[in-house]
């Protein structure tokens, strides 16, 4: 969420008052981790507000919305934090994957098999 966003966030629930409902369209609009969704439904429950959620058909003004709110919220972090894991395992096979691709293009594009060897024999391995 950027800077604007979260402004704007602070602004809504500022003006919320005892009775009204907050909707959004989709959860990832309104927070980032389930710790910052347990702030603002805390924020709406302590001012007598609820929270609609669109496209989950989610309402926290009942016990099964809230229950459901705060279960959904946990997944979508636990697939967020499993996504940004996956692209840091995934660096350094694309940075390999850049390296190959070089090598490749300069053995069999720009040379003999035989000048392809020779460059790669001078190329000391790491370990």
């Amino acid at each position: 969420m950027d800077v604007k966003a979260s402004h704007k966030l602070d602004e809504a629930l500022g003006y919320v008052r005892e009775g009204d409902t907050l909707v959004v369209t989709k959860l990832d609009r309104l927070a980032r981790s389930v710790a910052h969704l347990l702030e603002v439904l805390a924020v709406l429950t302590d001012k007598g507000a609820a929270l609609r959620i669109l496209d989950m058909g989610i309402d926290t003004s009942t016990p099964t919305g809230r229950l459901m709110l705060t279960v959904l919220g946990g997944v979508a972090e636990f697939e967020r934090s499993i996504m940004l894991e996956r692209q840091r395992e995934g660096t350094p096979w694309n940075s390999l994957g850049r390296k190959l691709n070089s090598y490749i293009r300069v053995c069999f594009h720009g040379g003999t098999a035989q000048q392809c060897c020779l460059r790669h024999a001078s190329h000391p391995r790491r370990s």
